[in-house]
């Protein structure tokens, strides 16, 4: 979207044709590649390849994108995040598969740029709870559960108030109070 923005869709698709070219390149005769839309792409592999092999593949990918793609005259930085599953042990259809590596994959986007990841099922786990989280958010603003409470810092000397901290407190309607721990990173 930037680069469509900044330098045209002609300069994107040829950045898409480049890259599309470079994880060729890399991943060789080990799988094919082919574009999912936009910037997503996905590389099947058919094969017994171990998970330790498909996350040294995944490094490869992410070193290989770590030049910048020459489009002309001019040379763009792209970066890479990869969410890596594997058949059975991850799902047994390509749906299941995908749905897979796009868990692994927000994982890789929650470590940084240039990063990749491989599925686990506490990955799932994770995303169906703080997806729950998030609904039960949107609730708790329809139905008033979110509190401002008011905690003051004191000094020492004088035991006096010298500050004051907001905290947010989610209290639902049967009177449970949810930890911030479980709530405050989703709502951010």
């Amino acid at each position: 979207k930037k680069i469509n923005d900044s330098h045209g869709h002609e300069t994107g698709d040829a950045v898409i044709t480049v890259a599309a070219q470079r994880l060729r390149a890399t991943v060789r005769d080990l799988g094919t590649v082919g574009r999912l839309g936009g910037d997503e792409f996905t590389v099947v592999h058919e094969g017994a390849m171990s998970l330790a092999a498909l996350g040294d593949l995944a490094g490869r990918l992410v070193v290989a994108f770590e030049p910048p793609l020459r489009i002309g005259d001019q040379e763009v930085k792209v970066t890479v995040s990869i969410g890596v599953s594997k058949f059975p042990e991850h799902a047994d259809d390509a749906e299941g598969l995908l749905r897979a590596a796009d868990t692994a994959l927000f994982r890789s986007k929650e470590r940084g740029r240039n990063q990749f990841a491989l599925f686990n099922q506490e990955m799932l786990e994770e995303a169906a709870r703080k997806f729950t989280i998030e609904q039960g958010l949107h609730g708790a603003i329809e139905r008033d559960e979110l509190r401002l409470v008011f905690q003051p810092e004191l000094s020492l000397e004088g035991n006096r108030a010298v500050a004051v901290e907001a905290l947010l407190r989610w209290q639902r309607a049967d009177g449970r109070l949810v930890p911030p721990g479980e709530f405050l990173a989703v709502a951010e």
